[in-house]
Order: C-alpha cells, then structure tokens, then sequence
C-alpha cells in the first residue's frame, strides 16, 4: 500500500479548530501516513492541534513566508525522508483531503512519469484557465540583477540555479501552486541530495516558496505536471483564493484535494468546512 508522507505548515494567523478540520481528513482519507505539523505559529498551534494524534510537531522559529516558508517546508521534508513514504502531499491548514484516489492516481503516474517531481495546480487553473507567471519572473530578475547589489550572494545563487534550470526547459516564473503540491519520493530525496533543503541563502528571498522548490526541482531536471481540473477526472480542485467551484460540485467531481477553503461566494469557511465534513460522516473510512 501506498505511504503518503503529508507536511502541513502552521503559521501564526492559523485557526486550530480549522487546522483539526483538515487534519481530520488526513486522518480519514490517507490510511498509511505520516505526518509533520511544522509550527511556526509562536503560540504553539502546531503542538495543540497534533495532540491526541499520530503526528510529528516540528518547531520552526519565526521563519514566515516566501524564502522562510521554503525553509520550513525544507525543514518538514528533510524529517519526512526518515520514515518510508511513496509521495508527499504538502497541504496547507486552507486545504483539506476529500476522497483517498489521489493516492493510485499519484503513485500510478510518477511510476508512469519518473522525470515528473511535483503536481498540482501547474500551466492551468482549476477551470482551464492559464496560469499567469509575470510576478514570480519579475520578482526573480530583479533578485538577480539588483540583487547584485543589496543581496550578491543571492543574486549569484539564483543566476546559477536558473541557468541550470534553463537548461531543462524552465520558464521563468513557473511553479504549481503551493497550497496543495503532490511529490515523488525520488524528486524529495534529490533536493535532499542536492543540498537544496539545507539552502539557507534562499530563504531569504522575497520570492515564494512554490517558485523556489519549482526552481531548484527545474534545476534539477525534474519536470512539474498538472493534475486536476474541471475538465478531467484527475484529483485536484485548488485556486489560490477562495474555491473555484461549490463544494458540491467538488465533491460530485470526486476531486481529491481542495484548496482553498476560505470562501466561495458567500460562504465563510466555517460553512464550506461543515459540507466537506458532513461528507466525510457519510463515507466508509478506506481501508
């Protein structure tokens, strides 16, 4: 059976009883698992919320988003790969598991696709649109031309990185985007390997962790896939804000991996959550 190692990040603005809300569908929906609270939160939210629970809490100090968010996520993954896993799902507290297909779906493909090493939310949106990549690849130029001056050894960090990714076919910018990202083992034990999950000169970037990992898994010569949109019965259904789609429409899709949960028209997330937790009360637990 497939060993889903599942990372979620906890920052300070958090809720825990929406954070046990999606590790509750961990919990029902992913039979073998391993899984890593990693809490930033300064208020021990992560330690809260894993109690009673088969989870690793893993302590980060005020490392916060874009290049400190990679750092954390590194830190996670580095922790997972002491324990056999067949993927990672990094999942954010906005995000929940719906159903267990994901799992054979995932496996099912990189064993299929070797060279791919993340999926998710890539080159299109959740309703077919295509992904814009300006900001990122704005942001990163600048990181490796001004950057010479105020951050040098950033600026001749990423040119190395880039160029190397260049080399295998990346575009500037790209990334699947961060909330819900799928790995394969092997892409998780070449960062380890490459030393990109000890990389403490990108966390300071002001870029965003999924253009890091995007980057560096590029620079690599791994390749980034999408998995999910309403087009298909493949098992993502994320947007960055708010969810594309009515949580019934999701569920009556049997989409996977939802993100984000905060809000759809005029739902709050209390109100999206109790429909995908009412769902769960009426499914058999998979074996």
């Amino acid at each position: 059976m497939t060993v889903c190692a599942v990372v979620v990040p906890v920052g300070p603005t958090c809720k825990g009883p929406f954070v046990n809300d999606t590790l509750d569908s961990v919990e029902f929906y992913i039979p073998e698992r391993s899984v890593y609270v990693i809490d930033d939160s300064g208020k021990g939210t992560g330690k809260s919320v894993a109690t009673g629970r088969e989870a690793t809490v893993v302590d980060v100090n005020g490392m916060g988003l874009a290049g400190g968010l990679y750092g954390s996520l590194s830190t996670g993954f580095k922790e997972a790969l002491k324990k056999p896993f067949d993927i990672l799902l990094r999942l954010d507290t906005d995000a929940l598991v719906a159903n267990d297909r994901f799992i054979g779906d995932a496996t099912e493909y990189f064993a299929a696709n070797p060279r791919v090493g993340a999926l998710g939310s890539y080159r299109f949106g959740y309703l077919g649109t295509r992904r814009s990549h300006a900001q990122p690849r704005k942001r990163l130029l600048w990181e490796m031309s001004g950057g010479l001056i105020t951050s040098p050894r950033l600026a001749l960090h990423l040119q190395s990185l880039t160029v190397r990714a260049l080399v295998h076919g990346y575009t500037l910018g790209e990334s699947i985007m961060g909330g819900v990202t799928v790995y394969s083992r092997a892409a998780v034990e070449a960062l380890e390997a490459s030393g990109a999950l000890d990389d403490d000169l990108v966390v300071s970037s002001a870029l965003q962790e999924d253009h890091l990992f995007a980057l560096w898994l590029r620079s690599l010569n791994f390749e980034l896939a999408d998995f999910g949109s309403v087009h298909d019965d493949l098992p993502f259904a994320v947007k960055h804000k708010g969810l594309a789609v009515s949580p019934e429409s999701i569920i009556g899709r049997q989409k996977s991996l939802v993100h984000s949960t905060k809000y759809f028209e005029n739902m709050d997330e209390a109100e999206i959550r109790e429909i995908f937790s009412a769902h769960r009360g009426s499914q058999a637990r998979p074996e």
